[in-house]
């Protein structure tokens, strides 16, 4: 029996070109969301419909993409800031809602059973908030935000619940008291 031995920061390594490189194919299309034009006479759907949906919920809107939102360490910021200020900004467009003041879940659903928390690229989707229009800033009087995590091997996702803020900011200490 062979045994190979696979170093971490190999797999650090594999991750990250695989991550330029799709974040790249994403640049070469200009705009993730745009219409394609008819192929061989059939009409392609919207890339982004593929991969992005939006539903209404009582208090706001539930944003599901079919990507994990990636670690920052060592990709440029211009591409992964187009890539998800793009599905931000077709998310957002299918249902146009302000908010006074807005908790953002950020649901983070990986096959990765093991991440660091602080890792992931959270300030492109809170500057997305702002730039498309539904709190007038991204300070702390209009949003808070936190982040949870599933582990799903067959259906990798990013969840983000934008949600008009509880009046109560210590509404996650109720259920304790």
């Amino acid at each position: 029996m062979i045994s190979i031995l696979i170093q971490r920061k190999d797999i650090e390594k594999a991750y990250l070109l695989t991550e330029q490189t799709r974040l790249h194919l994403w640049a070469l299309l200009s705009d993730p969301t745009r219409e394609l034009i008819e192929e061989e006479g059939k009409e392609i759907t919207k890339i982004a419909d593929d991969i992005i949906s939006v539903e209404d919920l009582k208090n706001g809107l539930k944003i599901t993409v079919k990507d994990v939102l990636p670690r920052t360490a060592g990709l440029t910021t211009t591409s992964l800031r187009n890539h998800w200020l793009s599905i931000m900004r077709h998310a957002f467009s299918k249902k146009k809602r302000q908010f006074k003041k807005i908790l953002c879940i950020i649901n983070v659903v990986s096959p990765a059973d093991y991440w660091d928390v602080d890792n992931r690229a959270y300030k492109i989707i809170i500057d997305s908030l702002r730039y498309n229009q539904l709190i007038p800033d991204d300070a702390n009087r209009y949003l808070s935000f936190m982040v949870t995590n599933e582990i799903d091997f067959d259906d990798p996702r990013t969840e983000i619940y934008v949600l008009e803020h509880p009046e109560n900011l210590l509404f996650y200490l109720t259920s304790l008291t």
